[in-house]
């Protein structure tokens, strides 16, 4: 149950009109998780500052059970998520935040039930 949420300083008019479900598809190829149990969420016009700066920029917070365990898996999808990122937004990758969060079934709910 991976959940993906970006916020941005970005206007929505400014991304790619696919953005979302591209950023879908490659969340659970990466992540290695079936697309239908990816959750994306995509704020944008946040008034964000980073080093001082209100230049764009994206922070991105990945959860989900046992993709995002480990110091090894999170340097490859910091990478993989990064040049995502990057490539679909202009954003310079040092405008590119990503904060990985693991899970436990019991911390996850839906259809009324924990995912245990």
């Amino acid at each position: 149950m991976p959940i993906v949420t970006i916020e941005t300083n970005l206007t929505y008019a400014l991304l790619p009109e696919d953005f979302g479900p591209n950023l879908s598809r490659f969340t659970s190829e990466t992540l290695n998780k079936p697309e239908e149990r990816i959750t994306i969420s995509l704020v944008t016009d946040r008034r964000m500052w980073r080093n001082g700066s209100d230049l764009p920029m994206m922070q991105i917070y990945i959860s989900a059970i046992g993709a995002v365990s480990s110091a090894e898996q999170n340097t490859v999808h910091a990478q993989k998520f990064t040049d995502f990122i990057k490539s679909h937004t202009g954003l310079p990758t040092e405008r590119i935040f990503l904060l990985f969060t693991p899970l436990e079934t019991w911390q996850i709910g839906k259809d009324g039930m924990v995912a245990c």
